[in-house]
């Protein structure tokens, strides 16, 4: 038995919620070169790490995720949306990673995004204060199921990459 399999034998629950997300919602890595964007999640609070999707990567599921990001071999906790931005009226896929208490400048850095868990699907907001607004509750239900261990570190599964 593996210390992956003790630790899910452990509650019933996470067994469950394991197996669901896993089912529904594949993890993958996306890899690639951090570029810059258009300055909106500074701009209301959320700085982003931004990588346009290759080829491969465009057929990903859209939405927002729990992710661990790896730069220069540290790993990060963040949010990460792959998506158009429709709040914005954007129309180009882009994945932006907002990492959690971090501010280093990683432009033009190599960075290793792992989805571990979908939050949920991309939505269009009304308003860029509805859009904050449900930013930080994407966070408070991250931290929350991290405290609760219902977000175990992401599977090793790799897709468009050679992570």
């Amino acid at each position: 038995m593996t210390k992956n399999e003790e630790y899910f034998m452990t509650d019933e629950n996470s067994i469950e919620k394991k197996i669901l997300d896993d089912v529904l919602h594949p993890r993958l890595i996306i890899s690639g070169t951090v570029i810059k964007g258009m300055g909106r999640g500074r701009i209301i609070g959320f700085p982003t790490a931004n990588l346009v999707p290759n080829a491969e990567q465009a057929f990903m599921e859209r939405g927002v995720f729990y992710t661990r990001i790896t730069i220069d071999g540290k790993i990060h906790d963040a949010i990460t949306n792959i998506g158009v931005n429709p709040t914005f009226g954007y129309s180009q896929l882009i994945v932006e990673s907002h990492i959690f208490n971090f501010s280093d400048d990683i432009l033009g850095k190599e960075i290793k995004i792992e989805l571990a868990r979908f939050i949920r699907n991309e939505i269009k907001f009304a308003n860029v204060n509805e859009l904050i607004s449900q930013i930080n509750n994407d966070i408070e239900q991250v931290h929350t199921d991290n405290k609760a261990g219902s977000c175990p570190e992401a599977s090793k599964l790799s897709i468009g990459t050679k992570a």
